[in-house]
Order: structure tokens, then C-alpha cells, then sequence
């Protein structure tokens, strides 16, 4: 992959991920449930618009999964890519007088530097993946605080039926 490529897909990868765990974090913070006066009607409303952000939060999480899975198998590629190369670099390299006389840090040396386009390649395709992880932890940690959000809603809807009915 050209350089310029490689930065480009990189850069797309940051915006997009970046989109999703803000849109991740705005459902979140619009979840904020207010001290006010809770009765059984506005303890609904929110509790539906908790689903309704539950079950976007679930999207966001499959897209950052679907792109973690793609740098994941982005990292694989440009490792045995790598590999290859470094390979045959080694292989082709066994004929002459002066690669008798070299040690073998020298020779590993020779062949990194001919490899060193696939190395780069590897290092951002790595990066590409810890940013997915990243995401991937963020969304987790947001929808695990929504799902949580919704059962102590609830829960509070339970116990204000069961007050309203000790109260009659």
C-alpha cells in the first residue's frame, strides 16, 4: 500500500471511529435522568427513550466490532506480507564471498532494511487496530452504563407500582 494510501485509509478510519463513539457518547449524556418529581409516566418516557438509545448503542457497537474485526485481519495480512518478503530477502541473499563473512545480525539487519515499506505498513495497520480497540471499549463501557440505566428504571417503576398500591 502507497504511502499517501496508507495515511488516507488511516485518517478515514480516525473520522469514522471518532463519529461513532461521539454519537455513543451524546445518546449517553441525553440519558441523564433528572432529580425532579419521578411518577410513573415520565419514569416510561424514560425508560423508552433509554431503549430507543439502548438499541442504537447496539448498532454503534457492531459497526466498531465489523471494523475492529477488518484491522484485525488488516494486521495479519501486513504481518505475513512482512514475513514473506523478509523471507525471500533472506533466501535470495545466501550467494557471494561477503555474505559468508557477515553475522547474523548484519544479515537480519540487510534484510529489515528491504523490508522496511512492509514494517511501516505493518506499524499503521497495528495502530489502525489499537483505535478500533479503543472504540470498541468506549462504545462497550456506554452501552454497559445504558443497559444498566434501564434496569435501575425498572427497578424504580417496580417499586413506585408497589408504593401505589400499599397507598390505596
Amino acid at each position: 500500500m502507497p504511502d499517501s494510501d496508507a495515511r488516507r485509509v488511516a485518517s478515514s478510519l480516525d473520522d469514522a471511529l471518532g463519529d461513532r463513539v461521539e454519537e455513543a457518547r451524546a445518546l449517553h449524556e441525553n440519558l441523564l435522568v433528572s432529580g425532579s418529581e419521578q411518577t410513573p409516566s415520565s419514569l416510561m418516557a424514560e425508560l423508552q427513550k433509554c431503549s430507543r438509545s439502548q438499541h442504537r448503542l447496539e448498532g454503534i457497537l457492531t459497526d466498531v466490532y465489523r471494523v475492529r474485526a477488518r484491522t484485525a485481519e488488516a494486521v495479519a495480512s501486513c504481518k505475513a506480507l512482512l514475513d514473506d518478503n523478509w523471507n525471500r530477502q533472506a533466501t535470495s541473499g545466501r550467494v557471494g564471498f561477503a555474505h559468508e563473512y557477515s553475522t547474523g545480525r548484519e544479515r537480519d539487519a540487510q534484510y529489515s532494511l528491504a523490508t522496511v515499506d512492509e514494517q511501516v505498513n505493518l506499524r499503521r495497520a497495528e495502530n489502525n487496530h489499537r483505535c478500533a480497540e479503543t472504540a470498541v471499549r468506549i462504545v462497550e463501557l456506554l452501552h454497559r452504563g445504558t443497559r444498566d440505566l434501564k434496569r435501575d428504571l425498572h427497578a424504580s417503576i417496580q417499586l413506585l407500582s408497589i408504593d401505589t398500591r400499599l397507598e390505596t
